[in-house]
């Protein structure tokens, strides 16, 4: 049994935090309140924990805060966002995505740090967000294509949420000790979210759903064999999969490309009216949440634009660029993108550290974890393309997750002596085994 797995919560924070940080994940992903257990509904147990999670935020130190530069480019996204209410159209819109923000890192991004404090408390995280990603694509697939509701009940938005998880998914099956009855259970936990993605019919999805398979697949040990394989199974499976699929699917999907294509058009056209707002608003943009707003007062502006063509006022942009873009301008477009390089930046850095590690059998677990976060963010920024999810906890609460399992895995390393001799056995998935709740041995 390794160190860690000695290891209680009993040493660190009480496990009702712990609780607090599963439901929070549960009730944002799972929405039992609006599909199975609305008779709660009265209770509020959504908002309960939300503020619970935030009081456990107030009453903690926050030199982490100070220490980590994400968290203050988040905060300076909030801040920018709430700004916006001076300059905004509709200040309902700006003040509503300020506070979106606002309560994603006080009941979530920042206790995250809190609550996660050691490695075994990470593997436990983690092992709820892959079951509880697991269950929803279940839930997609009994509701042919729809999520359980807020959030994750349209099609684009569940399937970019799956997409993000599916690489999780994935590394738990390939990590997962070799034993029949295991393999088999995370093997066809893949295949239902892989199923659920195509289920939901989002074209966008399919494209982030895409780049996921590619990125696994370039940063396999045997990149050329396995996309090979990959493109192999997508041939054969590809074609069973779409003679079963409804004739209005398959066309919606090849008229991807299709010039003519009246959803093509529009969300291009969505596109354009964007840029144009971006053009005319280029440092701070015209307000967050308000790109519905603003439509109808650049839409003439837009080279697409045509006497008679049909007017967007009122809609979404239908991606997350040209959401962030006209909305909070130059300045929210670098503090995003740096976000996304300190993601990026902090999951190689990790797995440098992890590498002699792994050379020697051990960490394999930590280090494959780096590698679905870098896929995680891939599939966002892919399918986040064509769908607006700038506001969505997705790409927030990956980051969080990123800084804390980068704090907490190269703390560990760091202060772990290093074992020289040959280990016994080649089977490093003491973290994955603790997603299947087996000890180790």
């Amino acid at each position: 049994m390794s160190m860690l797995s000695r290891r209680t919560d009993s040493e660190g924070n009480p496990k009702w935090f712990m609780l607090c940080m599963s439901l929070s994940i549960i009730f944002e992903y799972l929405r039992p309140m609006d599909l199975y257990l609305s008779f709660l509904s009265p209770l509020k147990l959504p908002a309960l924990n939300m503020l619970t999670m935030t009081f456990i935020f107030f009453t903690h130190p926050k030199q982490y805060i100070k220490e980590e530069t994400c968290f203050k480019l988040i905060i300076a996204f909030c801040v920018l966002a709430g700004l916006s209410l001076f300059w905004s159209v509709n200040t309902r819109f700006a003040y509503n995505s300020a506070m979106i923000l606002f309560w994603y890192m006080v009941a979530f991004i920042f206790p995250i740090m809190v609550i996660v404090d050691d490695l075994p408390k990470l593997q436990k995280i983690i092992r709820v967000w892959v079951v509880v990603h697991i269950l929803l694509a279940l839930i997609v697939i009994s509701r042919g294509g729809t999520g359980p509701g807020g959030i994750v009940e349209d099609e684009n938005d569940v399937c970019c949420a799956l997409v993000m998880a599916f690489p999780f998914v994935f590394y738990t099956y390939l990590n997962a000790p070799k034993v029949f009855k295991v393999k088999f259970i995370w093997g066809l936990s893949v295949i239902i979210v892989g199923a659920a993605i195509a289920i939901t019919a989002s074209r966008g999805g399919m494209l982030g759903f895409g780049a996921v398979l590619g990125v696994l697949t370039l940063m396999s040990k045997r990149p050329i064999r396995n996309g090979m394989l990959i493109l192999l199974f997508v041939i054969i499976a590809g074609g069973v999969v779409i003679a079963s699929l409804p004739e209005a699917y398959v066309a919606d999907m090849t008229n991807m490309t299709n010039p003519e294509d009246d959803t093509r058009d529009e969300r291009l056209w969505s596109w354009s009216i964007g840029w144009v707002m971006y053009l005319e608003n280029p440092i701070v943009g015209i307000g967050a949440g308000n790109y519905p707003w603003a439509n109808g007062m650049y839409y003439k502006l837009s080279p697409m634009w045509e006497e008679g063509r049909k007017v967007m006022a009122g809609r979404q942009a239908h991606s997350v660029y040209f959401t962030l873009f006209p909305e909070l301008g130059t300045i929210g477009v670098l503090l995003f993108f740096g976000i996304l390089k300190i993601i990026f930046t902090k999951c190689n850095k990790a797995k440098k550290k992890l590498a002699s590690w792994v050379k020697r059998g051990e960490h394999l677990d930590e280090y494959y974890l780096f590698n679905a976060f870098i896929a995680s963010a891939i599939g966002f920024l892919v399918a986040g393309t064509f769908i607006s999810v700038l506001f969505y906890p997705f790409f927030w609460y990956l980051a969080a997750f990123t800084i804390v399992s980068y704090k907490v895995v190269t703390e560990h390393i760091e202060n772990k002596q290093p074992v020289t001799q040959k280990p016994i056995t080649s089977d490093t998935s003491a973290f994955f085994d603790n997603l299947l709740g087996r000890k180790s041995e």
